[in-house]
């Protein structure tokens, strides 16, 4: 048995609990008259309000103990029980947060669950009403105080009961989990705390390895590839917010998915226009840098000689260094470059890869880290310019199955469902998809069937309007009947090498230029691939 004062969330975050051994009974009735009547008797392991029983004096606890007692080990395999002050007149309010670890947690504001039937909850809603915004405010303060405190990791909620009469707030409890209620939050916020945890619990090896590198000596050029969504860009936009306060590092950040940079004059204007894209970054909107000709200035991109482009690059980065500051340089979607590179215009990304090279390893004043799903693009670049002696890979692969067990443990997934999910998932934004689409009463089954099929038509599709001979890219693809991976310098001869990077290109296949292996994009793509060929 245990004994649990509500405590004042404005003051501390400690629990008194004791265990039945170093309870007496005239202990335990000191303890209740201090708590004062009525009390709350509820069982430790389980919730659903299971057992809960309200009690108004000491010997209606006494004959009502035993019988919570009795149906907490029925219910939940534990006879364990704590006692808890029972406030007539209360509201039950959770703070959605989310936690770091070692760095500052962040709350996702309140859910008012005070309408409850047989202390189970009914209905869901935020904001709280009725209730002062300065006391939400301080609640908030108190459950991200409490997670940062605690170094918790991850999605979760921490639960007070506030006293109307008094106006005060109390400690409830916090579940580290989350919960099925986690959709209000999401409504009124518009995050997706499943994507983030998913993105946290799996990444945050990357996110060391990366947040480490840029605080390292520049040294070489960082090529971070991965599969099409395996979260690259998450990882690289959450190192940007973790280290973008510190007065030593100055970030340029240029996301090029939105150009197609035919031309070069649309090539310069990627480094030198400022993207209208604006990143949520710890709730603060933020434009990350640009390279910047003087505002005085008028300039013609097309007359813009590679000289002149490349002096103002160099202009850039020493105003950095000279400031005492290290410039990081990040070039997201790399594989965007590739219509400049095969149109005629080689040489303005061999000057430009040639630039970044003595910025990072001739004079180690800027790290330039590039952010890629094909890699086989890069192999064309090496082959003029001093790029191959100065690079290095980082590879940001497929969820872990540890994680992906996890993440769908907390989301209620039975074990089957659990074990039928490893087998077909392998990416973050699946796993979200998947879990949303189960609230919306779709089978895991059903979900999965249907994505395999979606892959297949959309591979079909594709071989079928190409100009290259379907026969041999079914050759090629035949590889995967059996096995998952193929070895890129044993298995792939020079007259299939076009139609790997075909598949490569259209995001069917990937190369894993560390491992020297080739495989779908995707475990769903590969069973794709399999019932085609």
């Amino acid at each position: 048995m245990k004994t649990n004062k509500l405590i004042d969330a404005t003051k501390r975050y400690e629990a008194t609990n004791r265990k039945n051994k170093d309870l007496q009974k005239e202990d335990l009735e000191k303890k209740c008259n201090e708590i004062g009547f009525p009390i709350l008797i509820k069982a430790s392991a389980g919730g659903g309000g299971i057992g809960m029983q309200i009690v108004n004096n000491y010997s209606e606890l006494v004959k009502s103990i035993e019988k919570t007692k009795n149906l907490a080990k029925k219910a939940f395999g534990n006879s364990d029980v704590f006692l808890e002050k029972f406030i007539k007149n209360a509201r039950h309010i959770e703070i959605q947060i989310f936690g770091f670890g070692e760095k500052k947690a962040v709350h996702f504001y309140e859910r008012d669950c005070s309408i409850q039937r047989r202390f189970q909850k009914i209905i869901e809603e935020s904001p709280a009403p009725k209730i002062e915004p300065a006391i939400i405010k301080k609640m908030a303060e108190s459950a991200v105080s409490f997670a940062t405190n605690q170094k918790y990791e991850g999605a979760g909620t921490i639960e007070f009961i506030y006293d109307v009469d008094k106006k005060k707030f109390y400690f409830l409890e916090m579940n580290t989990r989350i919960q099925v209620e986690h959709p209000v939050t999401e409504s009124i916020t518009n995050s997706d705390l499943v994507e983030m945890q998913i993105k946290f619990y799996d990444r945050e090896r990357e996110l060391n390895y990366l947040k480490t590198y840029v605080q390292l000596l520049p040294n070489s050029i960082l090529f971070v590839h991965g599969p099409k969504s395996s979260g690259k860009s998450t990882v690289m936009l959450k190192v940007i917010e973790e280290l973008k306060d510190r007065d030593d590092l100055v970030f340029f950040y240029y996301d090029l998915r939105k150009y197609s940079t035919p031309t070069k004059e649309e090539f310069l204007r990627v480094f030198f226009e400022k993207s209208d894209k604006k990143y949520l970054l710890n709730k603060l909107e933020v434009n990350l840098g640009v390279f910047k000709f003087g505002v005085e200035e008028n300039f013609d991109f097309n007359n813009l000689s590679l000289n002149d482009v490349f002096a103002k690059i160099n202009e850039s980065i020493n105003a950095v260094v000279e400031d005492g500051k290290k410039p990081v340089l990040i070039i997201d979607e790399l594989q965007k470059l590739k219509n400049i590179y095969f149109n005629g215009n080689k040489s303005l990304l061999n000057e430009l890869f040639n630039l970044f090279v003595s910025l990072t390893k001739m004079e180690h004043l800027c790290h330039v880290i590039c952010l890629t799903s094909d890699t086989l693009f890069i192999d064309e670049i090496y082959r003029n310019s001093t790029l191959k002696n100065a690079s290095e890979y980082y590879l940001i692969d497929w969820l872990r199955k540890g994680s992906i067990r996890n993440i769908l443990k907390d989301e209620g997934f039975s074990e089957e469902e659990i074990n039928y999910c490893l087998k077909y998932l392998s990416l973050p934004y699946e796993i979200s998809q998947l879990i949303n689409n189960k609230k919306l009463g779709l089978s895991v089954e059903e979900t999965i069937k249907q994505w395999i099929n979606v892959e297949k038509d959309g591979l079909k599709y594709l071989i079928d309007t190409t100009d290259l001979d379907e026969d041999r890219i079914y050759e090629v693809l035949s590889k995967f009947k059996d096995k998952i991976k193929i070895a890129y310098d044993k298995e792939v001869t020079k007259e299939e090498m076009k139609y790997i990077k075909f598949l490569i290109e259209n995001e069917i296949l990937f190369y894993d230029v560390i491992n020297g292996i080739i495989k779908p994009t995707s475990i769903i793509e590969w069973y794709a691939i399999r019932e085609i060929i």
